[in-house]
């Protein structure tokens, strides 16, 4: 969790607007703000896995195949890894589980998913299904196994509330807030144009090279405009 605020993420996105009057926002209202700083934290997870990282242990299931859903991890989005074995208190670390590859292991031990020991030795994970994993061999003890998983951040209710990524992505959440301020700004005709530049902003302060759909969209909506305007 971060230490700054969403009033001081959505602040500086309306100074940046020039929509930070005496009174507050006049053009982006608070509540567009909140909607779109936990839009901004969604995406940068989506994004960006490794942004929001939460450690878990969890006794596994019986046999090999392991899902979020089954383990209890409601908030998961995606696995980062399986660090180690734990104890029956799940709080005493045990033997390393490595990553290894599963299709050598289909094929010179094809019958490893019968297999079951006190500890698992590895695990197998496939990008195409991001919440779901195997361990190798199956546990027929009463330990657990640690789960790095990224996690879906929560959602923000108060301007006062800290965000929940750390504070290095403060301004990749402006960014994001950004395009949207300009994305829904019908009365300004470039605010497209500058739609797509926040957006790319975004993509560029995460580290991502090329344009997202949300850039591309805004870009694709300044360039029907400009049709439209000749």
């Amino acid at each position: 969790m971060g230490k700054l605020t969403a009033q001081a993420v959505l602040g500086r996105a309306w100074t940046k607007a020039q929509d930070d009057g005496d009174t507050g926002p006049v053009r982006w209202k608070q509540v567009d703000g909140m909607r779109w700083l936990n839009d901004a934290q969604r995406e940068t997870v989506v994004l960006l896995p490794s942004s929001n990282p939460k450690m878990t242990v969890e006794v596994p299931n019986s046999g090999c195949r392991q899902t979020f859903s089954d383990l209890g991890i409601e908030d998961g989005i995606q696995l980062l890894g399986v660090p180690c074995n734990y104890g029956s208190d799940l709080e005493t670390p045990g033997r390393a589980i490595t990553l290894k590859d599963r299709k050598h292991f289909d094929e010179y031990r094809p019958r490893w998913r019968t297999e079951a020991a006190e500890e698992a030795e590895h695990y197998f994970y496939d990008l195409q299904e991001p919440k779901a994993f195997d361990i190798y061999p199956a546990i027929s003890g009463t330990g657990g196994i640690g789960i790095l998983y990224a996690a879906l951040p929560r959602e923000l209710t108060l301007i006062t509330q800290r965000i929940d990524l750390d504070d290095i992505y403060a301004n990749a959440l402006q960014n994001y807030v950004l395009g949207c301020f300009y994305l829904t700004d019908t009365a300004f005709t470039a605010a497209p144009t500058k739609a797509a530049f926040y957006f790319e902003a975004f993509r560029q302060s995460l580290g991502l090279k090329g344009k997202g759909s949300l850039t591309a969209a805004a870009e694709a909506y300044a360039a029907s405009n400009a049709r439209g305007a000749q």
